[in-house]
């Protein structure tokens, strides 16, 4: 939908609590919330482990490891229709 930096996203944690989190790079790719983002707070032994996702998981968005957020920032354009397998 749109590209934002220096961003809160806000969410809601699994015992309905509020949550914010701030991220350097944020794409909301619905209207309601979800998009990608960086994610400081997960460990980098998380990415691509299936494994530690019990532990380690997102509120519906696609965390990205911070070293990576930035070369795809920089190729994803506003209105780029996305995707989502899982």
């Amino acid at each position: 939908l749109y590209k934002q930096r220096n961003a809160t996203v806000r969410g809601e944690n699994d015992n309905g609590t509020s949550d914010a989190s701030k991220v350097k790079y944020w794409m909301p790719f619905t209207e309601d919330g979800v998009g990608l983002h960086d994610s400081s707070w997960q460990p980098s032994s998380v990415y691509g482990k299936v494994s530690d996702r019990s532990e380690y998981h997102s509120h519906g968005c696609i965390n990205n490891p911070p070293s990576k957020i930035k070369a795809l920032w920089e190729v994803v354009s506003t209105d780029e229709p996305v995707v989502v397998y899982y």
